[in-house]
């Protein structure tokens, strides 16, 4: 999940990833061992350790200060889930693979909202959008990729 890594990076953390087949166990050490403060990730990727640490009747570490969600719908369900686990803020994001971040919502706001479809929160300052009358999302924003790596 490139797109985390960039935003943490561009946000001047210091970025780790862990192997992609790290038992749930072994990534609740690794949070440990790093005293990592932000967790950047689609829910897929966060479901693992909320049902290890449910079964195990264990709270994520306190280190985690902030759990950045996007790259699918954040249902009610899983906030509801994954805020029982830990006090850390919780943020929902909206990210696109050519902008980056186009909108925010606190977690625990969205899953008290009760709106139909996905509450995807505040726009980005600086960022414009238009939607088209077939539903089509035009962004306009200073974080627009110019363009795929090796396509001319």
């Amino acid at each position: 999940y490139s797109h985390f890594a960039l935003i943490g990076a561009l946000a001047g953390f210091k970025t780790y990833f862990w192997p992609e087949d790290l038992s749930p166990k072994k990534r609740i050490r690794f949070i440990e061992k790093h005293k990592i403060t932000t967790l950047f990730g689609p829910p897929a990727e966060f479901w693992p350790l909320v049902e290890y640490c449910t079964s195990q009747k264990q709270k994520l570490p306190d280190c985690l200060a902030h759990l950045i969600f996007g790259s699918a719908p954040v249902l009610p369900s899983f906030i509801s889930a994954i805020s029982k686990l830990t006090p850390a803020k919780l943020s929902c994001l909206y990210v696109m693979t050519e902008n980056l971040i186009v909108s925010s919502v606190d977690a625990r706001v969205k899953m008290k909202a009760g709106a139909d479809g996905d509450l995807v929160g505040q726009v980005f300052k600086g960022l414009e959008y238009q939607i088209n009358p077939d539903g089509e999302l035009y962004i306009k924003s200073p974080w627009l990729f110019k363009g795929y790596y090796h396509n001319t």
